[in-house]
């Protein structure tokens, strides 16, 4: 640009008056509106998916009767439990509500347990310091997954791959944390192969199946698939 500014603080700040000299680079008016467009397009999608994702969980509590499992105890002092399906456990939080609705679930609709259909589980493996590279490959953490999606910002780590015991995300697979927030689910987009899983992230391989791996994410992100 034509001008400098410069300021007697070490920090870096924006004024109304440094706004107003910013250049803004105007190609031929059809280029300005395809990107334009383009950025609309993203914003819509953004908004239809966050739709989507609310009728998913609402499908979800319709299915499962799920207003029952955010009840604790009714409010009650006591919770009472039929005797058969008390165990040698004796601690309270064993026989919260919320488990023993969950438990009549199981009970009353059709389940398969994962061990079904997952053809393989493996547990990432975090590089030391040393191996950090901004130039490397992003370690995928417990704070890039969130729900059904990878969250990949400007401060994710990157690391070097000259380890080939590193596990490396692969298209359609599932992560899963299983630390901190544990049981958040993620599922692999065909763009997002090749990053670093570190030692806090579960993934999952599945089986070919009539069973949509983006149906399996989107259950294990449901509060019954949590509670799980």
């Amino acid at each position: 640009l034509s001008y400098r500014q410069t300021s007697t603080t070490a920090q870096a700040g924006l004024n109304f008056e440094s706004i107003k000299k910013i250049q803004i680079y105007l190609p031929e008016r059809k280029i300005q509106k395809y990107i334009g467009d383009k950025v609309r397009k993203a914003e819509e999608l953004r908004n239809t998916a966050n739709m989507l994702f609310l009728e998913v969980e609402s499908i979800f509590e319709k299915e499962f009767v799920l207003e029952s499992t955010n009840e604790t105890d009714n409010g009650e002092k006591y919770a009472w439990i039929e005797s058969d399906i008390i165990t040698e456990r004796i601690d309270a939080g064993y026989y919260s509500n919320k488990y023993l609705i969950l438990d009549k679930l199981e009970k009353n609709l059709s389940f398969v347990p994962l061990s079904k259909i997952v053809l393989e589980l493996k547990t990432g493996k975090t590089p030391p310091q040393d191996k950090d590279d901004k130039n490397g490959t992003p370690l995928i953490a417990v704070n890039n997954i969130v729900p059904n999606s990878l969250k990949i910002g400007k401060n994710v780590r990157q690391v070097k791959i000259d380890d080939d015991n590193l596990l490396l995300t692969q298209s359609d697979d599932l992560v899963i944390t299983r630390v901190g927030t544990v049981g958040v689910c993620s599922i692999i987009e065909d763009y997002q192969e090749g990053f670093v899983l570190s030692d806090n992230v579960i993934s999952a391989k599945l089986k070919k199946s009539d069973i949509p791996n983006r149906y399996i994410a989107a259950y294990l992100n449901s509060p019954t698939g949590r509670l799980q």
